[in-house]
């Protein structure tokens, strides 16, 4: 090892590659930092892998950017997690995808924040699936850049674990595509915090495929602004459960067009509370089918007290007697002329003492005997 260590430039570099495939571990081991670096890109390709895994990690850290771009798969996987570390951004910003492919899981952890930060998106391309998982929460997750995470293919995002996926900033998240985001797992979607998907813009939202948005918790529901509750497609709207659109604000349901709430099913119309009905616009109110009318709890029904003039003579047929009872006499006393006059009997029955005269007048002559029989009385004029 004496003799290598006095070698000078000139006799190193006269060294052949059979001569420098001859050196023992101990004797590269020993080569100085200098000597490192003075070696030809044409002499570290010959470079075994155990005098590769030999080197200390000063030697490792000594070769030129040039050099280590030159190494082999084999060379490359030789190298231990300490040597890793011990690269520079330089080095590693050197390295070709074939080669950062080569890293086993240990040699990625041994990666820095700094050497990944320094990847292109070029070199995060190569990482294979199960090495994207094997990133650090924090440290080397929180290193890669938006862009480079636009860059990862559907293989490498379904790499992502559930834990990595809840670790992310909103900036990371934000450089998702929406081809990304719709091969998302279930479970990566249920890793997603509230403040991420606040973050996501209605193109990123709508990559979201139905059966994801089934699996929202309320908690991550609370994220979805106003403008991304009013980009949902009918099929994503259609996915949430009545559960999911009980735990939304009534801002966000006011957000909702005439098509999406005409698209509700009456399963899902049963998460709805009267709140919120009593917040919709005429034209929401205008949407709803007769279905969905028929469907409103008394309850629900009562939210619509201060909306009977939005309501079309259909949705007044549509209601229920007991409903029409539950928005109260003052509502039932607003009801125009033609709205009275779609009234079925089980209607007037139930709600004829809070009729006014000017709607008893406008009765067909056989509402009116309807409303005389349960107890009102005709006035003659």
């Amino acid at each position: 090892t004496a003799q290598v260590q006095a070698l000078s430039s000139t006799q190193e570099a006269g060294l052949s590659v059979n001569q420098i495939v001859a050196l023992t571990t101990e004797q590269v081991a020993a080569m100085s930092t200098t000597q490192i670096v003075n070696l030809s890109t044409a002499q570290v390709k010959k470079l075994t892998t155990s005098q590769i895994a030999g080197m200390s990690t000063l030697q490792v850290a000594s070769l030129e950017s040039t050099d280590v771009a030159v190494l082999s798969a084999q060379q490359v996987g030789s190298l231990s997690a300490a040597q890793v570390t011990a690269l520079t951004i330089t080095q590693v910003g050197g390295l070709t995808s074939a080669q950062l492919k080569a890293l086993t899981l240990d040699q990625v952890a041994g990666l820095e924040s700094t050497d990944i930060a320094a990847l292109s998106t070029t070199q995060v391309k190569g990482l294979t699936s199960s090495q994207i998982a094997a990133l650090t929460v924090g440290n080397q997750l929180g290193a890669l850049t938006s862009g480079n995470l636009s860059a990862l293919s559907n293989a490498q995002m379904l790499g992502l674990t559930v834990e990595q996926v809840t670790a992310l900033t909103t900036t990371q998240v934000s450089g998702f595509s929406s081809a990304q985001i719709k091969n998302l797992s279930s479970a990566q979607v249920g890793g997603l915090t509230s403040a991420q998907i606040a973050a996501l813009t209605t193109a990123q939202l709508a990559g979201f495929e139905p059966k994801d948005l089934a699996v929202l918790t309320d908690g991550q529901l609370d994220g979805v602004t106003t403008s991304q509750m009013a980009a949902l497609a009918v099929a994503q709207l259609k996915a949430l459960t009545s559960e999911q659109l009980a735990s939304l604000t009534v801002a966000q349901v006011s957000a909702l067009s005439a098509q999406q709430i005409a698209a509700l099913t009456t399963k899902q119309e049963g998460g709805l509370s009267a709140d919120m009905i009593r917040a919709f616009s005429s034209d929401q109110i205008g949407a709803l089918t007769a279905a969905q009318i028929k469907a409103l709890t008394d309850s629900q029904a009562a939210g619509l007290s201060g909306q009977v003039a939005y309501l079309k003579t259909a949705q007044v047929a549509a209601l229920e007697s007991t409903d029409l009872a539950a928005m109260g006499a003052v509502a039932v006393a607003s009801l125009s002329s033609d709205q009275v006059k779609v009234l079925n009997k089980a209607q007037i029955t139930e709600v004829y003492s809070s009729f006014v005269q000017s709607q008893v007048d406008a009765m067909s002559a056989a509402q009116k005997k309807i409303y005389q029989t349960a107890g009102g009385t005709l006035t003659i004029s």
